[in-house]
């Protein structure tokens, strides 16, 4: 009973971070097409700002796909999330350093809350 209760509550938990981040990405995707900054659009975008669309839009992806499938989406948004966090440490030049980026990590949270969702689904199906 306890461990459904605590699946329970680590789910909804990671519901409600994974929603608010997911709406936090597609503000900011839609505000970047509606800016209207085609100055930027036509000088292309850097390698850099590439791996930052790339790496975000794989963590969106396992956010949005952990809804139906909490370990697989959880893992996707980590594995994104990491990239992306790893990526920009080395445009800065420090690895892995908490100062300048420190809401990175918080990245994390959700896909991590997911995997461990996802662990303790398959745990109490095997119980039954």
């Amino acid at each position: 009973m306890k461990s459904q209760q605590a699946y329970n509550c680590i789910r909804w938990i990671a519901y409600v971070l994974g929603g608010l981040l997911t709406a936090f990405f597609l503000f900011f995707i839609v505000a970047h097409i509606i800016g209207g900054e085609e100055e930027q659009l036509q000088k292309g975008l850097t390698p850099m700002e590439i791996s930052f669309f790339v790496f975000l839009g794989i963590t969106l992806v396992g956010l949005i796909v952990a809804y139906f499938k909490p370990l697989l989406g959880g893992c996707l948004a980590v594995v994104g999330s990491l990239a992306f966090i790893t990526s920009q440490c080395m445009e800065r030049g420090e690895i892995w350093s908490w100062s300048d980026g420190q809401y990175y990590y918080l990245l994390l949270l959700p896909g991590i809350l997911y995997v461990i969702a996802g662990f303790l689904k398959i745990q109490l199906k095997s119980k039954e």
